[in-house]
């Protein structure tokens, strides 16, 4: 082999490992887009069972932080007069191994966008994406 077949051949495992992990990431931007909406549609429909799907196994399992946070958002999306398109995905920044994520949202509120004040942490379980309370 020739230097000119070797650069050549890393320039290929190069690029290939580069679309391979843009792919990636694009998965799991949208896995987390859909499980999001899944869990903004949960909370607008009164839907508790689908909410405790979309959290992560462990907070799952503590039902008082569950019912907690699950009253709080059912508080201000009834309040609020808020529906599934008032809740929106911004930006996702996936961790370098992509088995975590924080997710920075909008909300809005009687006709203006609002950042929510800090990213929601996601963490892939079982190929799965939940939210982390």
């Amino acid at each position: 082999m020739n230097k000119t077949h070797i650069l050549r051949t890393l320039t290929i495992l190069l690029l290939s490992t580069l679309l391979f992990a843009g792919c990636a990431k694009a998965q799991h931007e949208t896995a987390i887009k859909q499980r999001y909406a899944d869990g903004v549609g949960a909370v607008c429909k009164d839907d508790l069972a689908t909410f405790k799907q979309i959290i992560d196994p462990d907070s799952a399992k503590n039902d008082g932080k569950t019912k907690i946070t699950w009253g709080i958002i059912r508080l201000l999306v009834t309040l609020g007069q808020m529906r599934a398109d008032d809740f929106r995905v911004d930006e996702i920044q996936l961790t370098k191994d992509n088995t975590s994520a924080s997710v920075f949202t909008s909300r809005r509120e009687k006709g203006v966008w609002k950042k929510d004040d800090k990213p929601a942490i996601w963490i892939l379980v079982d190929k799965q994406w939940h939210w982390k309370l």
